[in-house]
C-alpha cells in the first residue's frame, strides 16, 4: 500500500499527464502536468516540479511564436496596403504612374516572350488649363475627377491609370472590344456636364511595336487627332 501511494499512483499521474500532453486533439494538452498534484517529498516529484517547468517553457515558447506570428501577418498585411496606397492617386482613386510603369514592365516581358496582347486607351481632359486659369484649380480638379469616374464606368473591370494632370490609360490584356468602349466612354461623356475629354487606343502590333511605348504613342496620335476633331466642332 505504501509503495502504491508513495510510487505507484505518482507515476500513473505522470504517465497520464505525459500522455495526455502528446495528443494534438486536446486543446488543452499543455497545462497536463500543472495539473498534477504530486506532494511525495522525494524524486517523483523532482520529477513532476521538472514536467511542470518544461511544460511552462513550451508555453512561453508557444505564445512568443504566435506573437511574433501575429506580428509579422500584421507587418505583412500593412506592407499590402502601403504598397497599395503608393501605387493609387490620391484624387481620383485610379492607379497612379508607379502602377502603370509596373505593367509597363510586366507586358514588356510578354512582349520579349511573343505572348502579348493588350489594348491601350489613351484619354486626355480638354480645356483643364482654361478651366484652372478661370475658375481656379478646385473646378479643374472636379473635372479630373469627373472624367475619371466616366472612364471607370465606361471601363467596368479595367485598369485605369492616372499618369499626367489630365492623362488616363486604360489596358486590356485580352485584346478584345475595344470600339465597345471606347463606344460607351463617348456616350457617357455625352451625359457629363461640363466635360470633354479626347480618347485614342492602339492595339499591340508586333509587326510594328517593340515595347509598350510603341503602341501607346500610337494611341496618343489617334487621342490628339480626336482633340483636333473635337476642337474643331467646338
Amino acid at each position: 500500500t505504501l509503495v502504491l501511494t508513495l510510487v505507484v499512483r505518482p507515476m500513473r499521474k505522470l504517465t497520464k499527464a505525459a500522455n495526455d500532453f502528446t495528443k494534438e486533439d486536446h486543446n488543452d494538452s499543455l497545462r497536463k502536468f500543472s495539473e498534477v498534484k504530486i506532494n511525495t517529498k522525494d524524486e517523483i516529484e523532482d520529477l513532476s516540479n521538472s514536467m511542470k517547468k518544461m511544460e511552462e517553457d513550451i508555453n512561453n515558447y508557444i505564445a512568443d511564436l504566435l506573437s511574433t506570428t501575429t506580428k509579422l501577418a500584421g507587418a505583412e498585411k500593412q506592407a499590402v496596403e502601403m504598397k497599395t496606397l503608393a501605387n493609387i492617386d490620391a484624387l481620383t482613386g485610379a492607379n497612379n504612374k508607379r502602377a502603370y510603369f509596373e505593367v509597363e514592365e510586366r507586358l514588356n516581358k510578354e512582349i520579349r516572350k511573343g505572348k502579348a496582347n493588350f489594348i491601350i486607351w489613351m484619354v486626355d481632359l480638354n480645356n483643364l488649363k482654361q478651366t484652372n486659369d478661370t475658375f481656379g484649380h478646385e473646378k479643374g480638379d472636379e473635372l479630373i475627377v469627373a472624367v475619371s469616374n466616366a472612364i471607370k464606368e465606361s471601363f467596368p473591370g479595367l485598369p485605369i491609370y492616372r499618369i499626367g494632370g489630365d492623362e488616363f490609360v486604360v489596358i486590356s490584356e485580352n485584346g478584345k472590344d475595344a470600339e465597345k468602349f471606347e463606344k460607351a466612354f463617348v456616350s457617357k461623356l455625352k451625359h457629363t456636364k461640363d466635360v470633354s475629354a479626347a480618347i485614342g487606343h492602339a492595339t499591340f502590333d508586333s509587326s510594328m511595336d517593340n515595347n509598350v511605348e510603341d503602341t501607346f504613342k500610337r494611341a496618343e496620335e489617334l487621342m490628339y487627332e480626336n482633340k483636333k476633331y473635337i476642337k474643331s466642332n467646338q
